[in-house]
C-alpha cells in the first residue's frame, strides 16, 4: 500500500496541485480536500 501510494502521488501531485491550486484561487478549499482528492481518483 505504500509502494502504490508512493508511486501515485509522483505520478498525480501536478494534478492534485492544479485542482488544489484552482480551488483557492476560487477561494473553496480547505486543509482535508488533498487528503480527500487522492482517495476519489483512486
Amino acid at each position: 500500500m505504500y509502494q502504490f501510494r508512493q508511486i501515485f502521488d509522483e505520478e498525480s501531485q501536478q494534478a492534485i496541485d492544479t485542482v488544489t491550486m484552482g480551488k483557492i484561487e476560487s477561494g473553496h478549499v480547505s486543509v482535508s480536500d488533498r487528503y480527500f482528492i487522492m482517495p476519489n481518483q483512486i
